[in-house]
């Protein structure tokens, strides 16, 4: 049990810019819509993140093994700490703005959502 719950270190860096492409995607189409029902898997993908790194995240088990291994680069490692602190910071921004926006305050929760985007 205890290897699902924990981080990978090194961490595949065209692995982790495939999954914040995605956020980016999902945090943005949140922000122009407003439709609520996206927090939810945007936040439990940061939340799933932080715990197992891609293993419990859909995105991040579509990045990591569907869509890089067909991607023509070679794997670049880096350090995992510095990349599961920017998954801590997504999933507090996307659980407050989930929290937020099934309150009912749908221009706080785009404008906490947004702040995910330059991220």
């Amino acid at each position: 049990m205890r290897r699902f719950f924990r981080f990978p270190n090194p961490v595949n860096e065209i692995a982790a810019r495939t999954v914040a492409a995605g956020v980016l995607l999902q945090a943005l189409a949140f922000v122009v819509t407003g439709w609520r029902w996206l927090t939810v898997p945007l936040a439990f993908g940061f939340v799933a993140r932080v715990l197992s790194g891609p293993t419990f995240s859909p995105l991040g088990r579509l990045a990591t093994q569907v869509i890089v291994p067909r991607l023509p680069f070679e794997a670049r490692l880096v350090p995992g700490p510095p990349k599961r602190f920017a998954q801590g910071i997504g999933a507090a921004l996307s659980v407050a703005g989930l929290v937020v926006a099934f309150a009912g305050e749908d221009l706080p929760a785009r404008l906490v959502v947004g702040a995910i985007l330059p991220a």
